[in-house]
Order: C-alpha cells, then structure tokens, then sequence
C-alpha cells in the first residue's frame, strides 16, 4: 500500500489556463502539511482541531513540554509527551486533546506528515534522516492567537523612559498564572532611539526561548 502522492500530469499542447489549473490542483494534492484550525483550553486540557492534507492521510501528534523528561519545545524524536499516530483517512479534520497542564510550564503539538511507501513502510516527514521537515506547530501558551481567538498568555510591560542614551521598554509573556519570579518567560527590550522614530527590539538571551524571569528583565543580555 503506498500513498505517496503522484501529482496530475499536463497533457501535451494543453493550454496557458489548463497548465494553470494543473498546477494549483498539483500544488493541493502534493502538499504534506496539515493545518491547525483552532485550539480551546478547558481547565487543564487543551484542545486543538487540525486538518490533514489529502496527500498524507495519517499524521502524527507530537506533544512536548517543559515538564522534565518530555522534550523541552524544540523537536525531539524521541523525548515527548506523548506520540500518536492519528488516521485521517474517513474525515480529514480531527481533534486531539492534551490533558494535565501545568501552568508554569509550556506544550508544543507538532503535527508530523505520515505516509507509506511501497514496501509498506512508514514515512514521517519530521526532518530526521534526510527526510523533508514538513511540521507543522502549535503551542501553549500561543505567541499568537489563531483567527476569532485570544492569545492564551500572560503578559506584562514595563516602560522606562528616563533610560540612557535611549529610553527603553521591557514586554514578558508567559503562560497564564506564571510567577514573575519563575523562569518560564520570554522577554524582550524596546529600544527607542532617541531623536528618531527608530526602535529596536531585541531578546533577552538572543532568542524568543521561555527559560527567563520577568524580575531580571534589567539584568539579561539582550541582542
């Protein structure tokens, strides 16, 4: 059984529009990723409902978190939540849920491609051994809300305009509840060049990662 997809062949002499129309029905046919339609957090159990593409009919739902032993937020084959492989076969939309959050801490789903070769065999298109990264991602708390939804985050600003040479601004988001003390936030520092409409904007650790306090803010590296 193989459902690696084979896209529509042009026929020879078609016209401009035939070509056309080919080559958008190829690009959704031949197209691995799935797509996150929305999530829901009720309680402690968060929700998400995500579309399979018709090329890849089984997808596998990936979850990691910051908890110990389940893989941190950057993909890990191997260290995770849990891992299932979920079949789209009989209705391409699908909803997963995640159970048991902790507040203090931050989940990621990754959605992974699945499908069969000829021989039979499991393709998983995550990126590993030379296969293509087809993920895709999302992740709790939300950096950004998917459309008709609020960003499920807490945030916190903290302005400084008496800053030298120039004032400055500090923005932290965390999950919900997070202690301001807990090294669960990611923080950024707004620079507002004085005599300019120019501002810059940089990470406290050079990243976006959510492994800093909000109460050291000032005292981060930040480019």
């Amino acid at each position: 059984m193989s459902t690696i997809a084979q896209g529509l062949r042009t026929p020879i002499g078609a016209s401009p529009w035939m070509r056309e129309l080919a080559t958008v029905v190829n690009t959704e046919l031949l197209r691995r990723e799935a797509t996150a339609l929305g999530t829901r957090l009720d309680g402690t159990t968060w929700h998400l409902r995500f579309k399979a593409a018709l090329s890849a009919p089984w997808v596998q739902v990936h979850v990691q978190s910051t908890e110990v032993g389940e893989g941190g937020v950057t993909y890990d084959a191997g260290t995770f939540r849990t891992s299932t492989q979920v079949d789209c076969r009989a209705d391409l939309v699908q909803d997963v849920s995640v159970t048991g959050l902790l507040l203090d801490h931050r989940y990621v789903i990754f959605l992974i491609p699945v499908q069969y070769d000829g021989a039979d065999l499991k393709v998983l298109y995550d990126g590993e051994g030379g296969r293509p990264d087809d993920m895709t991602f999302t992740t709790f708390p939300a950096a950004t809300a998917l459309p008709g939804e609020e960003a499920l985050v807490a945030l916190r600003y903290d302005d400084v305009p008496g800053a030298s040479p120039d004032p400055i601004a500090y923005k932290g988001t965390a999950v919900p509840g997070a202690a301001e003390g807990s090294a669960i936030w990611s923080v950024q520092r707004i620079t507002f060049v004085a005599g300019t409409e120019d501002i810059t904007i940089e990470w406290a650790d050079g990243d976006s990662d959510p492994d800093n306090t909000w109460t050291g803010r000032a005292g981060f590296s930040y480019s």
